[in-house]
């Protein structure tokens, strides 16, 4: 019973985590194509950055287990 909830709850986490990197590459494309005159584009990249350290932090979770 135990084990059984274990598989399943990783199987939830790796498929959160593969929705995140696919919205991970779609935010690195968008960043690649603002504009840098965009005032927008601070806040964007420090967003981005918040963003990849999270997912960089869910790669290594996923390793470790």
């Amino acid at each position: 019973m135990f084990t059984k909830n274990i598989s399943s709850y990783q199987s939830q986490v790796k498929s959160q985590v593969s929705t995140k990197l696919v919205f991970h590459k779609s935010v690195m494309n968008a960043r690649f194509h603002l504009s840098n005159n965009h005032p927008s584009t601070f806040l964007f990249s420090s967003n981005f950055k918040y963003l990849s350290s999270f997912i960089n932090n869910i790669s290594l979770l996923e390793s470790l287990s």
